[in-house]
């Protein structure tokens, strides 16, 4: 059972970090003013910090998939989610709450809140549980958890969606929705 749940939860977790990773990728002007919006940083570190996250996103996502990797692969994803649900956190304090997450670009683009907070904490457990779950299945079994890994990461899109739509109601989005 343990085994099933973490093959699901790994297939929706590398599937999160690889499309992050190349999301932050198409745009990384974007990304890099994003990062510069937190004020933790000192400006010489932006660009680094905003070229090389992406990357680390995408090894995270590889590495859940390399069994030698596996453990440091998820323990490095707590890590990350932490340091990100931290950093928002930050700002949300020094009432900093316009600013865009970062999480992605375009039309999924939100301003930090504490769902993002709450989010990203609920990660870092999925990430934990994948850094204990044993491995081990095969065949049907196999295939059943990836489609439900499959199905987790089309979730967490929707939910993100609705999370930006509700965040960010332009005009387009309040008719979309029916929203005077």
């Amino acid at each position: 059972m343990l085994a099933a749940l973490g093959l699901a939860l790994r297939t929706c977790l590398s599937l999160i970090f690889a499309a992050a990773g190349v999301s932050k990728l198409r745009d990384p002007a974007i990304f890099e003013r994003a990062v510069a919006g937190y004020r933790l940083l000192p400006g010489v570190l932006v660009a680094p910090v905003a070229m090389v996250l992406p990357f680390l996103e995408l090894a995270i996502a590889g590495a859940l998939w390399i069994e030698p990797l596996r453990p440091a692969g998820a323990a490095a994803a707590v890590a990350l989610l932490l340091l990100f649900a931290t950093a928002m956190e930050i700002n949300i304090r020094r009432g900093r709450t316009q600013i865009d997450c970062g999480c992605g670009s375009g039309f999924a683009s939100q301003a930090i809140s504490r769902l993002l907070v709450l989010r990203n904490g609920v990660l870092a457990g999925t990430a934990a549980l994948v850094l204990a779950a044993p491995d081990g299945l095969g065949g049907l079994a196999l295939a059943n958890c990836l489609v439900a890994g499959l199905l987790l990461f089309g979730l967490h899109i929707l939910v993100d969606l609705v999370l930006a739509l509700i965040a960010r109601p332009t005009r387009s989005t309040r008719s979309a929705w029916n929203i005077q």
